[in-house]
């Protein structure tokens, strides 16, 4: 969830549109999702500008697909970084609107349009600033 989401979701309740339990409904997740294998920061769009990153060198296909969908579920964009090519064409084959980026090692699945600074549409999270490719810290 970001801004924008956010605002619409308190414009709702404020309208009447849904009533507050239903937006609570909606924040059940938020800031975060305890998965078996990751804690999914559902905050981190609404503090960061961007969502979760995923990490996946040192993760399995499996932990990888679980964390997707719990972002996917969410409405977010996908960015997870250090895979390699097999893990790349299991993810691409579960998830077909996933890209993998063989040089950057990074597979994406873009949801919403990605902004560039000043406004112009984005196809691709490479223009994305700098510091969201950067490693997670374990």
């Amino acid at each position: 969830m970001d801004r924008a989401e956010l605002k619409l979701l308190l414009q709702k309740v404020k309208e009447n549109r849904i009533n507050v339990d239903e937006a609570l409904e909606c924040l059940r997740h938020l800031p975060y999702e305890e998965l078996d294998c990751a804690t999914v920061d559902h905050h981190r769009a609404l503090r960061q500008g961007f969502p979760e990153v995923i990490f996946g060198e040192s993760k399995s296909v499996g932990q990888m697909e679980q964390i997707i969908i719990a972002l996917m579920a969410k409405g977010n964009n996908v960015l997870a970084t250090r895979i390699d090519g097999e893990k790349g064409a299991v993810l691409m084959h579960k998830f077909p609107a996933a890209r993998y980026h063989r040089e950057s090692r990074c597979l994406t699945i873009e949801q919403k349009p990605v902004e560039a600074k000043g406004g112009a549409r984005s196809s691709s999270f490479l223009q994305a600033p700098p510091t969201c490719l950067l490693p997670e810290k374990q």
